[in-house]
């Protein structure tokens, strides 16, 4: 069927105005997304990704960390809404501590928090999130994970527990731009 598909790749590739809306990423997060990063504490499976850990031991902990893969946010977007499906457990006592972040950047310059969360929290209410950007910026998204105890003086520990399933970034706007960069992620979803 390349044939078929090879005129519907020409027209998007001529033409650079799109009406509505553009879903720019929507994973499953059974896998990895081409170009993200995840560190060895996080573990796929069929329901997603997941970073369990308990730590009781002293001066020891556990940090996971998720950078995505940078996006140009493209002319006529006027908004942009981050969903992600989750379930997260943060726990701890004593001197032991625990927590969940995301956040995102513009332009690499500073992280600006979407969710932080600490000590006994406990959700499976979906991230969904506003993010203040505009057209020509370069957005990306960091998720960190943390679990650990101080020391051997006070009794405690942490506990985090965060699945991660069905990540969508969405662009809004009455007519968005695809930018020359957006080819790699039309060839992507052939």
């Amino acid at each position: 069927m390349m044939t078929g598909t090879l005129p519907i790749l020409i027209l998007l590739c001529v033409t650079t105005i799109c009406a509505g809306d553009w879903v720019v990423w929507e994973y499953d997060l059974r896998s990895a997304p081409p170009g993200w990063e995840f560190e060895h504490e996080w573990v796929f499976s069929s329901e997603g990704v997941r970073m369990d850990e308990y730590v009781g031991s002293p001066y020891t902990s556990e940090w996971g960390h998720i950078y995505s893969l940078d996006v140009v946010i493209p002319e006529g977007c006027d908004s942009i809404v981050l969903h992600i499906e989750q379930d997260l457990s943060v726990t701890s006592s004593g001197n032991g501590y625990a927590g969940a972040e995301l956040d995102y950047r513009l332009n690499g310059v500073e992280w600006l928090p979407l969710l932080k969360v600490g000590i006994w929290y406990q959700s499976t209410v979906p991230v969904h999130e506003d993010i203040p950007a505009a057209p020509g910026q370069v957005l990306d998204l960091h998720f960190e994970a943390y679990a650990g105890k101080g020391n051997d003086m006070y009794p405690g520990w942490g506990s985090i527990d965060w699945l991660l399933y069905d990540l969508t970034l969405t662009f809004y706007g009455e007519q968005v731009s695809f930018e020359q960069t957006s080819w790699g992620a039309i060839k992507r979803a052939m």
